[in-house]
């Protein structure tokens, strides 16, 4: 009710981020944003990539209604790159907080088959996610790079290895190859390239798990480095995420 009151005062600030990202429903958004809002004189602070805008900025009413400003970026890293950051799809059961991709039977008394079973549903939203957005932006797998951590660098790599081997690459971050016998068993013809990091003084998924990975990950012949943070427990450290950067940025280089 307040909210309503301010709005009908124009005493709120309406703050709409990323009007360039609205996906199909952008036209619309846009229409009611500048043919809605603006014209009942809200005061509004909308944030867009300036690609995103350029053609309404040549209209003379935009000019009319709005300042425009541009502010730097907060990075000059990856500024062409789509980044996508889905929740996992069920509550963390050995956690009251964050949800998970799938159980952990050494941790929340889960079966097996519990896990087997949360996991092939898990991979499968995130591929027909993965395919909703080659869609949207025509691009190819090996557009895409998957980056996880903890239980998301599993399931990346397990994705990775075993279905999408066409994808751009991996980063994988303080996580653990899932069933590596599997793995050699079903050797594919080709895989994409992989980086690991991995904190030293990890208590939850020991710095080991990336010893064993590479193991396998040599015997299978997969194009792959690692990178030990030291000092570092369960997290993401500095000079992990620069390493992955730099991944990155070789792939699409």
């Amino acid at each position: 009710r307040t909210l309503r009151q301010l709005l009908m005062a124009r005493r709120a600030l309406v703050l709409i981020d990323g009007l360039d990202e609205g996906g199909d429903q952008r036209g619309k958004i846009e229409e009611h944003v500048f043919g809605v809002l603006a014209s009942q004189g809200h005061m509004m602070l909308v944030t867009s990539r300036p690609a995103g805008l350029e053609e309404r900025m040549k209209e003379e009413d935009f000019q009319k209604k709005f300042n425009t400003l541009e502010l730097n970026p907060l990075s000059e890293q990856l500024q062409d790159c789509f980044f996508a950051s889905p929740d996992a799809p069920r509550r963390c059961g050995a956690s009251p907080f964050g949800f998970e991709w799938f159980p952990i039977p050494d941790i929340d008394g889960s079966t097996i088959p519990d896990m087997m079973q949360a996991l092939a549903s898990s991979e499968k939203l995130i591929i027909k996610l993965i395919d909703g957005y080659k869609e949207r932006f025509s691009i190819k797998y090996s557009d895409i790079v998957l980056l996880g951590f903890s239980q998301g660098c599993m399931i990346s790599l397990n994705i990775g290895l075993r279905q999408l081997n066409n994808i751009g690459g991996i980063v994988g971050i303080s996580g653990r190859l899932l069933m590596p016998e599997t793995l050699m068993e079903n050797k594919k013809d080709s895989y994409p390239p992989i980086i690991l990091i991995h904190g030293d003084s990890d208590e939850v998924v020991p710095i080991s798990s990336m010893y064993d990975a590479e193991k396998v990950l040599n015997k299978i012949n997969v194009n792959f480095s690692t990178h030990a943070s030291k000092n570092v427990g369960h997290g993401i450290a500095p000079d992990g995420l620069a390493k992955a950067l730099e991944f990155i940025k070789n792939i699409f280089s």
